[in-house]
C-alpha cells in the first residue's frame, strides 16, 4: 500500500491516552498513513519525520506557539481535545486560545460529543464545518469487542484474579507528585485561567475529598476483611498519604499505572466521590458510590453527580458495598436510563468507532488541503519572545512527568487488540510496523527516541 504521507499524533498522558491514540494511529496505517505518536512535552521532535498534518491533544494560549509553527511551515493540524466533557462550558471556553484567527486555522475539531460541539459552534469559537462529534478513542476500549484488551493491559499493573472494588479519587493539585505544591499550583492557575480565590477554594476541596477518601478506604477494607479493594488515586498523586493504609490493610491493593478503563471492566463497583471516573464507572457498567456526605462545590460535576449512587453517609455506603459483593445490589433503573441519555450527549455512540470516525475527520482535511503550498517559515511567530517564554513555561510544567513511552508500550497495545476476534473492526488487524527508535534526529537525554513511528507493512 502506498504511503500517502505522516501524520504526528500527539499523547498527552500516555497512562491515560495512548491505547486510544494507538487504535487511531492504526486506523490510519490501514489506510495508507504513516503515523507518529510523539508525547506532548517534546512534540518539536517531529520534525524530524517533517509530518504532513498534526493530531493535537488541545489549542490553548500555553501551546499557541507550536500551533504557529505548524501553521507557519503550511502543515495541518485536527484537534482531539483531552478534556473532551469539560463540567463547566463557560470555564472549556476560558482555556481556549484566545487568538480566533489562529484558531481558526484548525482543519477539523473532534469532539467526544454533541453537547461540547454544540456550544463551539454557537460560541462562534470554531466554524460549524469544522466542528466533528466523533467521540473519544480511549474509549472505545469499554465496547465488548475491545474490553478484553484493556482488561489485559490492566493484569500487568494488577494481577490478581478475584472480583474487587476499586477507590479512586483525584486529588493532583492538592496533593502533586511530579512537581512541588507551589509549582503545581502555579500551574493549575496558569492552565485553568481562574482567579486565586478559585484555585484556592479548588484546592482545599480535593485536600477534603484526599482525607475522606482514605478514611472511606480504611473503612471499606476493616468492614469486609475478606473482600479485595483497590485504590487508584489519580497517577500524578504523591503516593504518601495512602501508604498508611496499605500497612494495614492485607486486603487493599495500591495501583498507580496503567488507564482506569481496564481497572474498572474487572471492578465489582467503584467508589469514588465525583469526577469523569464517574461515566467511566458508566460506561463499564459498573456502579459507581459517591461518599456524597463530603460537600463540593468548585469539583462539582452535575452530569456526573446525576447518575452517581449517592450515599448519604458511610453506613449507608457500607450497607450497598455488602450488596454488590454477595451480588444482591440492583442499580436502580431511572440512573441506568438516565446515564444511557448523558452519556450519549457526552460520549456520542457507545459503539467502539470513535477512532474511526476521528481518523475520517482527518482524512477529508487531508484531502481539502493543499500539498503543493508553499511551506514557508515567514509567518512564524513562535520565534517571538513571549512565545519563548510560553514555550518555556508550558515545558517546566511537566518538568518530572510521566510523558514517556516506547515502542515496546506502543507493541504491546497493539498486539493486546489484534489478539481479539476483531469481525466488527477488521482495520485493526491490518499489519503495521512499529519503530522502537523514534526520530533519527530526538532531543538528548531521557527524551531521545520517546516518539514512535507506526506505518503499513508492505505486502509480501
Amino acid at each position: 500500500m502506498p504511503d500517502k504521507g505522516t501524520i504526528a499524533l500527539v499523547v498527552d498522558n500516555p497512562l491515560r491516552d495512548l491505547a486510544g491514540v494507538v487504535l487511531l494511529a492504526t486506523e490510519l496505517c490501514s489506510r495508507g498513513y504513516e503515523a507518529l505518536l510523539v508525547p506532548v512535552n517534546i512534540l518539536s521532535d517531529a520534525w524530524a519525520f517533517d509530518p504532513d498534518f498534526f493530531v493535537l491533544n488541545y489549542h490553548r494560549s500555553i501551546n499557541d506557539y507550536q500551533v504557529r509553527r505548524i501553521a507557519g511551515r503550511g502543515r495541518g493540524f485536527a484537534i482531539l481535545d483531552t478534556e473532551g466533557a469539560y463540567p463547566d462550558l463557560d470555564h472549556f471556553a476560558s482555556t481556549l486560545s484566545s487568538d480566533a484567527e489562529l484558531r481558526g486555522k484548525a482543519s477539523a475539531v473532534c469532539m467526544w460529543g454533541g453537547k461540547m460541539a454544540r456550544f463551539l459552534v454557537e460560541k462562534g469559537l470554531y466554524a460549524p464545518e469544522k466542528v466533528r462529534v466523533t467521540g473519544c478513542p480511549r474509549f472505545d476500549f469499554f465496547h465488548p469487542s475491545l474490553a478484553e484488551a484493556a482488561r489485559k493491559r490492566s493484569e500487568e499493573f494488577l494481577p490478581a484474579s478475584e472480583p474487587f472494588v476499586l477507590v479512586t479519587g483525584s486529588a493532583a493539585v492538592a496533593n502533586p507528585g511530579m512537581l512541588t505544591e507551589e509549582e503545581e499550583f502555579e500551574s493549575f492557575q496558569r492552565n485553568t485561567k481562574m482567579g486565586l480565590d478559585w484555585c484556592t477554594a479548588f484546592r482545599e476541596e480535593q485536600r477534603g475529598c484526599l482525607k475522606a477518601l482514605v478514611e472511606v478506604t480504611d473503612s471499606l477494607a476493616s468492614d469486609f476483611p475478606g473482600a479485595l479493594f483497590v485504590l487508584r488515586p489519580h497517577p500524578f498523586e504523591n503516593p504518601a498519604p495512602y501508604a498508611p493504609l496499605l500497612e494495614k490493610h492485607a486486603n487493599l491493593r495500591f495501583v498507580q499505572k496503567g488507564s482506569i478503563d481496564g481497572f474498572v471492566l474487572r471492578a465489582k463497583a467503584v467508589v469514588l466521590r465525583t469526577g469523569t471516573a464517574t461515566f467511566e464507572a458508566a460506561l463499564g457498567r459498573a456502579p459507581a458510590f459517591s461518599f456524597a456526605w463530603i460537600p463540593v462545590k468548585h469539583q462539582r460535576f452535575e452530569e456526573a453527580d446525576a447518575i452517581l449512587h449517592s450515599c448519604a453517609s458511610y453506613p449507608e455506603m457500607r450497607e450497598r458495598v455488602a450488596r454488590v459483593l454477595d451480588g444482591t445490589y440492583e442499580p436502580p433503573a431511572e440512573l441506568r436510563e438516565k446515564a444511557a441519555g448523558i452519556l450519549r450527549e457526552r460520549f456520542h455512540e457507545q459503539d467502539g468507532k470513535a477512532h474511526v470516525r476521528t481518523a475520517d475527520a482527518i482524512c477529508e482535511a487531508l484531502a481539502r488541503m493543499d500539498r503543493g503550498a508553499v511551506r514557508g517559515l515567514a509567518s512564524l511567530k513562535f520565534r517571538g519572545a513571549a512565545a519563548r517564554i510560553a514555550r518555556r513555561k508550558f515545558l517546566a510544567a511537566w518538568r518530572g512527568s510521566v510523558k514517556g513511552f516506547d515502542g515496546n508500550a506502543v507493541r504491546g497495545i497493539v498486539d493486546g487488540f489484534q489478539a481479539l476476534p476483531l469481525g466488527d473492526f477488521p482495520s485493526l488487524l491490518a499489519p503495521v510496523e512499529i519503530s522502537p527508535l523514534g526520530p533519527p534526529r530526538a532531543g538528548s537525554g531521557i527524551f531521545r527516541n520517546r516518539c514512535v513511528l507506526m506505518r503499513p507493512r508492505p505486502e509480501p
